[in-house]
C-alpha cells in the first residue's frame, strides 16, 4: 500500500503540461467558466506592464460589480472563492501585433446575457477612457476557447500567462 500521494507537479519548462493543466481547470474546474470575452486596447500600448495594469484594474471593477470585496487585501488566508472566476491571456508585442485580452469569466445565474455583456463592455469603457474600445464577450460553447487562449503558450511564449489577473480554482 502506497502511503504516499502520487506527485501532480508540472514541470514549468514543459509548456505543453502547463497548458494542458490550464486547460482542464479551465473547462473541468470549479468556477464554470462560460463567457468567452476579447478585450482590445483602442490605442496602443507600448509594454505587457502597462496592460497588465490595465487589466488589474478591470479585474477589480468586475469584482467589485459582482459584490466581491478587495480579497487580495485580506489579513486572512486567500480564498479564491471570494474574488471572482478569471482566466486571462494576454497576447501582442507591440512590434507584430497590438496587445489584447482573451478572457474566460463565469456569468454569474442573476445576469442575463445581455445585462452581463453590457457590464462588460462598460468596465473595460472605462478602464481604456477611449472611444472605440473593442469588445467581443460571448458564451463559450465547448471546450476550444480554453485552447485558443492558451494558444500562445505552446509556441514558447511564457509571457501569455497573466499570472496578476487569474483566479482559476
Amino acid at each position: 500500500m502506497n502511503k504516499y500521494k502520487p506527485d501532480t507537479h508540472i514541470n514549468p519548462l514543459n509548456r505543453q503540461a502547463i497548458r494542458n493543466a490550464i486547460i482542464k481547470d479551465i473547462t473541468k474546474g470549479q468556477a464554470d467558466f462560460n463567457y468567452a470575452v476579447t478585450l482590445t486596447f483602442p490605442y496602443t500600448v507600448y509594454n505587457r506592464k502597462h496592460a497588465q495594469e490595465r487589466m488589474l484594474f478591470f479585474r477589480d471593477q468586475y469584482n467589485a460589480v459582482l459584490g466581491y470585496k478587495g480579497n487580495h487585501k485580506r489579513a486572512a488566508k486567500y480564498d479564491p472563492k471570494l474574488s471572482a472566476a478569471f482566466a486571462a491571456f494576454i497576447e501582442g508585442d507591440c512590434e507584430n501585433q497590438h496587445y489584447h485580452y482573451h478572457i474566460a469569466l463565469h456569468k454569474p445565474a442573476a445576469f442575463s446575457d445581455e445585462r452581463f455583456v453590457m457590464m462588460v463592455n462598460l468596465l473595460w469603457h472605462e478602464v481604456t477612457h477611449r472611444k472605440g474600445t473593442r469588445t467581443d464577450c460571448k458564451v463559450i460553447y465547448s471546450d476550444g476557447w480554453a485552447e485558443y487562449i492558451t494558444k500562445q503558450l505552446q509556441v514558447n511564449n511564457t509571457m501569455a500567462y497573466d499570472e496578476l489577473n487569474n483566479n482559476i480554482y
